[in-house]
């Protein structure tokens, strides 16, 4: 289905072709190829909040690849997303929510709608990628709150719902985290302790001769030799 924009007192519709994936094989079996009527859709789950939780993880992380900041839960929203699901599974078909703009309240600028149809949370966002128009809603650096609503019709197939929304203000700055110091590339080199020079003092000098004391010996010696 085309997404769609509501601004104040204006909407904008951009044609885009029907987001209905093919069935997997699973799908197949339980049953999902064939085609639903009011009377044959029931609820198997209604709301499947599973569901919901990884279809915003899904889009949170889509715009986190893109560089864009993370959307916030809006409880209003998502009970408009869950009505507006239900009221598809119920009809058997998917459409806009022609009411939209007046159901939300507060100061929001903008806001946008995608809805689709299939089998499983991979497939169904899968297709909002591949088309450009429904990726346009998904990536939009305006946004700030979004909501999925998800039902699960009793023929397997999976109804969903997403609201996106811009509060007045702008949206919040990305959230970043300083990055940590990076470490020296070269270590410092080691500081060494003053060296302190030992030396051993000489031995003293013997006496230099004299020729007073070559005398005195000789005559010690001298007296020895005539006793």
């Amino acid at each position: 289905m085309a997404p769609r924009r509501w601004f104040p007192g204006i909407v904008a519709l951009a044609v885009v072709a029907l987001l209905v994936p093919a069935p997997s094989s699973t799908a197949q079996r339980a049953g999902a190829g064939r085609a639903a009527s009011p009377a044959s859709v029931g609820f198997v789950t209604s709301p499947s909040p599973d569901e919901e939780s990884q279809f915003v993880g899904r889009i949170n992380g889509l715009r986190a690849a893109h560089g864009l900041p993370q959307l916030a839960l809006s409880g209003e929203l998502g009970g408009v997303a869950r009505g507006w699901t239900e009221q598809m599974v119920t009809a058997g078909q998917i459409s806009h929510n022609p009411d939209l703009g007046s159901q939300v309240s507060g100061s929001w600028t903008k806001l946008g709608e995608n809805v689709g149809v299939g089998y499983d949370v991979d497939g169904l966002m899968q297709a909002f990628v591949n088309s450009p128009a429904h990726n346009a809603n998904l990536i939009d650096p305006a946004w700030t709150h979004v909501a999925v609503g998800v039902t699960i019709a009793a023929d397997g197939r999976l109804y969903t719902t997403h609201n996106f929304m811009a509060l007045s203000g702008g949206p919040p700055p990305p959230v970043t985290t300083p990055p940590p110091p990076s470490a020296p590339t070269t270590a410092p080199p080691p500081v060494a302790a003053p060296v302190t020079p030992t030396t051993t003092p000489p031995p003293p000098a013997a006496p230099n001769p004299t020729e007073d004391r070559v005398t005195a010996v000789l005559d010690q010696l001298r007296s020895f030799e005539q006793g």
